[in-house]
């Protein structure tokens, strides 16, 4: 298993599109990343790959190779039916953080940090609360969990040491992902550390994972 691939690696895909009898390779490079869910009603948003090399039936499952080291740098797992070229990959991290999980006693899957948040891109809404101009963030509405340390209110400003737009995305090794990633990363019953504004201060809360 290889690293993060950046965004213009070349990758070439492993299968057997649409059939066949012998392994195909389909040449592209990395087009982009995004996180989102998987699976259909799974709230764990994850980190996906996009490449630009033909994905058909049959690649699903597949490796996604770099051709400089052969190190595998995701499994192949779906397309757009209406697109050119458009498939996506699991990334190795996700594979790795996977792999770990399934090596413990008791496999847990992905957490999740169910947030009710607001963006804050109106200015209007900024100065309600009184956040200084040179913050961003997003605004804390409410949260599916027992004993939260958040209160209404509270504007969050960081996450693990990410700061947050006020569109709740991240900058995250150059790749401006939705702050959801940095929870996917963490495994159950760890914790995140979450600084927030709180009546005109900072304050840093430390999260439990659910």
């Amino acid at each position: 298993l290889g690293e993060l691939p950046k965004v213009a690696d070349e990758v070439f895909l492993a299968g057997f599109p649409i059939g066949g009898e012998e392994v195909s390779l389909t040449k592209g490079i990395i087009s982009r990343y995004d996180v989102f869910s998987l699976e259909d009603n799974v709230q764990s948003q994850l980190l996906s790959c996009q490449v630009d090399a033909a994905g058909n039936p049959g690649n699903s499952g597949g490796p996604a190779i770099a051709p400089a080291d052969g190190s595998v740098l995701g499994i192949v797992w779906g397309g757009l039916l209406f697109g050119n070229n458009i498939t996506y990959i699991v990334p190795a991290p996700i594979i790795k953080h996977f792999l770990k999980g399934a090596n413990s006693d008791q496999y847990l899957g992905f957490p999740q940090l169910k947030l009710n948040v607001q963006f804050l891109e109106n200015p209007v809404l900024r100065n309600y609360y009184q956040l200084p101009e040179e913050k961003s963030g997003v605004l804390f509405k409410s949260i599916d969990q027992l004993n939260s340390p958040f209160q209404l209110g509270d504007i969050i400003l960081e996450i693990n040491g990410y700061l947050l737009a006020n569109d709740g995305t991240i900058n995250y090794q150059g790749l401006r992902l939705s702050a959801g990633h940095l929870i996917s990363e963490k495994f159950l019953n760890e914790q995140i550390e979450v600084k927030v504004w709180r009546s005109g201060a900072e304050v840093t809360l430390q999260v439990p994972i659910t």
